[in-house]
């Protein structure tokens, strides 16, 4: 068994050829540190598939050591036409984890140096929420000539001036649910075992808030939750696209009741017309009752 797994989902379709570059990245980001540090581990990559993709990522990765590539038809019920639903590709992940502790991320992730020496000392029962700062869009492309060169980006994205960090919520005080699911795709960390027990990622429609959904069960659960210091972190570039946009203007009709939410048919009495961000947002407000 390993000490942990990092646990991605992914997909390459047109307008996101750019994540092949943080793929990769990811990949010897975990190898490097891992490996420096002693620490066991294995990447699952679950790569999604349908009739979007435009290649697989198979034939683009620089080093395939510890590399678990796993694949799902898209079979699941989509009604908003997402490229992927996250939950489905984490989960068939966690399935085949072997693992202590799972490390659920994004695809575009860069952990600091300090996260590794960090995860040596976790301890189980315990839901971890790192600082995540996001970085301008920086040249990876050394990385194809000499993967080595990967210490370099680190340094880089450490000694960015414009990085933000993006879930500052998490450092409050007085935390709740929806404060620790700030972003919290980027990362989380539990240990396997506990997170098969709570279900994994909530399988549904959504895309949006499903991260917080998985606090909320996370908190509900009793976990102890920890959040180190900042400098324990995740680092991840802008995003060059992003569709959430076009999704928020659409409108639906729903009925909400008693923690339960469904779309209906604009003459359903007592339905209700709301857009898509509300509608995640109270999907994912039905899993903290």
């Amino acid at each position: 068994m390993k000490h942990i797994s990092f646990i991605t989902t992914i997909k390459i379709c047109e307008g996101y050829e750019f994540l092949v570059d943080r793929i990769n990245v990811y990949i010897l980001n975990i190898q490097n540190y891992c490996e420096k540090y002693d620490i066991s581990y294995e990447i699952l990559i679950c790569e999604q598939i349908n009739e979007k993709n435009i290649y697989l990522i198979g034939d683009k990765l620089i080093n395939q050591k510890n590399v678990i590539l796993l694949k799902l038809e898209q079979r699941y019920f989509n009604p908003f036409n997402y490229n992927l639903i996250e939950s489905y590709g984490k989960n068939t992940c966690l399935k085949a984890a072997n693992s202590k502790f799972t490390c659920m991320t994004s695809a575009d992730q860069i952990f600091s140096e300090a996260f590794f020496v960090y995860v040596k000392g976790m301890q189980l029962n315990s839901f971890y929420r790192f600082a995540t700062f996001e970085i301008p869009e920086i040249d990876v492309s050394a990385i194809y000539k000499d993967p080595s060169e990967i210490d370099g980006i680190l340094e880089t994205c450490f000694s960015q001036t414009e990085k933000r960090l993006c879930n500052p919520l998490c450092f409050d005080r007085n935390i709740t649910p929806v404060k620790l699911g700030q972003k919290a795709g980027d990362i989380m960390v539990l240990d396997t075992e506990s997170f098969r027990r709570m279900g994994g990622w909530p399988e549904n429609e959504c895309y949006l808030h499903v991260d917080t959904a998985v606090c909320a069960i996370a908190c509900k659960k009793g976990f102890n939750i920890v959040i180190p210091k900042s400098e324990i972190c995740s680092y991840t570039m802008r995003q060059k696209r992003n569709d959430n946009g076009k999704k928020t203007l659409q409108y639906f009709h729903v009925i909400y009741n008693k923690g339960n939410i469904r779309i209906v048919d604009p003459r359903f009495p007592g339905a209700k017309r709301i857009d898509h961000e509300k509608y995640q947002w109270l999907k994912c407000y039905t899993y903290m009752l």
